[in-house]
């Protein structure tokens, strides 16, 4: 079992972003996953955004200290309401996010996750409870003060009796975050009771399917999806 885990990782498919001009907003019979480049993105919004954002998130981009963390608020903002907008059929500005179990943000007809590191945003969008998350693999991350609050026994023998330990816990850890993601309990205390080393977990009655895959080498993720559609990927410019 373990060297079939093992090899799972390692075989994960490097996802292939379409231009986002062929989508289909008319639709959501598959699940989406939608990259943005941060860097690239900005210098597109950056004069306009102020149009499209309500006033609160621009008050809000404002505030943040480091600028960096300012441009991925405003992308991932602008971002996600041009998006929502054209499955909806509404304009952006319009949009006014609800929240649900945990303060997650929904609308109705419509779901949606977000997840960012470094320089990247993707978002998750379908029409059924959605989690996403995206990790830099840090090849010198000590992850060994934390594992035994993190994963079960299993996983623990999965991490221990191998040799790419580190790419095993973003697999692992990605899968995790997702999940609780997708069902809106965000981190909780007992992660180390939730089993991930099969492709579905079930979750307050629902089974979610687990989708791992890699941006790159560098970047690992993973979405949990309660639905079993096919999967879509654009980048959105």
């Amino acid at each position: 079992m373990n060297l079939n885990l093992k090899e799972k990782y390692f075989s994960l498919p490097k996802l292939q972003f379409d231009a986002i001009d062929s989508i289909d907003y008319t639709s959501l019979a598959c699940d989406y996953i939608i990259k943005i480049d941060i860097g690239v993105y900005y210098e597109k919004i950056k004069d306009d955004y102020r149009e499209i954002l309500s006033v609160e998130e621009v008050e809000k981009a404002l505030k943040f200290r480091s600028i960096d963390d300012a441009n991925r608020f405003i992308c991932t903002r602008y971002g996600i309401r041009n998006i929502l907008s054209f499955f909806m059929n509404i304009s952006p500005k319009s949009i006014v996010f609800q929240l649900g179990f945990n303060n997650k943000p929904y609308l109705e007809g419509i779901e949606f996750n977000i997840t960012h590191c470094a320089d990247l945003v993707i978002f998750a969008i379908s029409k059924n409870p959605i989690g996403i998350d995206i990790e830099f693999c840090k090849k010198d991350f000590d992850f060994n003060g934390i594992t035994a609050i993190t994963f079960t026994k299993p996983e623990l023998k999965l991490l221990k009796n191998g040799p790419y330990a580190n790419q095993t816990f973003y697999w692992l850890w990605t899968r995790k975050e997702a999940l609780l993601k997708a069902t809106g309990e965000g981190l909780i205390d007992q992660i180390n009771e939730i089993s991930v080393l099969k492709d579905q977990a079930v979750r307050f009655t629902k089974t979610y399917n687990f989708y791992s895959f890699k941006v790159s080498d560098d970047y690992i993720g993973c979405m949990a999806s309660s639905s079993l559609k096919s999967i879509r990927c654009f980048n959105y410019t």
